[in-house]
């Protein structure tokens, strides 16, 4: 639809408010009649009136539900359930908010498309490559938020923001922010194809980085990115 919309085929419009929409179908005798014969919806009927005038008879008006559940002290839902029934009665036309997306033809008789095949799996390789990024910046804890999107423009060289989840989570348990994502970068190579214990890790680190990489390990394993074997040796949980 997007691809059709941007060669001007159609328009296509995607989640657009419309607010409810009513005009009275019956004259002033045959509404007056029915509400004598139907007293108990003789008060909306007058409610709605009051509300929004007699150009309900000529045109339709935008109402609003909420409003009237206000005055007539009830809710939404019995409001649109009134309106529905006067709809079904021809006393009135009801068309009922919609935030749907909606279509309009730019053409009288749909014309033959220049949109190949190739052009469709493109756009659906890029949307899948967009949808991919975000769904990584959702559920990686693991770098700065605002070092992630700056990244994925292309922003090589971004600071950390030490306001963002991720950077707040570091600050309570006291890790550096680039030295906390060298250890990641470390675990995720040592850890890709072997498992090995945290004391195993250590070694290789050296007595330099030590303590903190038992803090990264620890702050990983609490938030799910590692896992502790019964037989001591971590394993990296990688999402698809």
């Amino acid at each position: 639809l997007e691809i059709l919309h941007k060669n001007e085929y159609i328009l296509f419009s995607q989640g657009v408010e419309k607010p409810s929409r009513v005009r009275v179908l019956a004259d002033n005798i045959t509404l007056y009649d029915f509400q004598i014969k139907n007293p108990n919806l003789d008060n909306f009927i007058k409610t709605l009136l009051r509300s929004y005038g007699g150009g309900l008879f000529d045109n339709y008006v935008k109402i609003d539900e909420y409003v009237l559940a206000k005055r007539l002290k009830t809710q939404p839902s019995s409001i649109a359930q009134t309106f529905k029934k006067l709809h079904q009665l021809n006393m009135l036309d009801y068309h009922e908010r919609s935030e749907l997306p909606q279509i309009t033809y730019l053409h009288e008789r749909f014309p033959h498309t220049s949109i190949s095949k190739e052009d469709l799996e493109l756009s659906k390789e890029r949307s899948l490559e967009r949808l991919k990024a975000l769904t990584l910046f959702c559920e990686t804890g693991l770098k700065c938020r605002s070092v992630q999107l700056l990244q994925y423009f292309d922003e090589t060289n971004a600071e950390i923001c030490g306001k963002c989840d991720v950077c707040r989570k570091l600050k309570k348990e006291e890790l550096e922010a680039e030295m906390f994502e060298k250890l990641v970068s470390f675990l995720q190579i040592e850890l890709h194809e072997n498992m090995h214990t945290a004391e195993e890790l250590c070694n290789k680190i050296g007595l330099q980085h030590e303590k903190k990489l038992v803090k990264v390990i620890r702050w990983l394993l609490d938030e799910g990115h590692l896992k502790l074997l019964d037989n001591q040796r971590l394993i990296w949980l990688i999402k698809e």
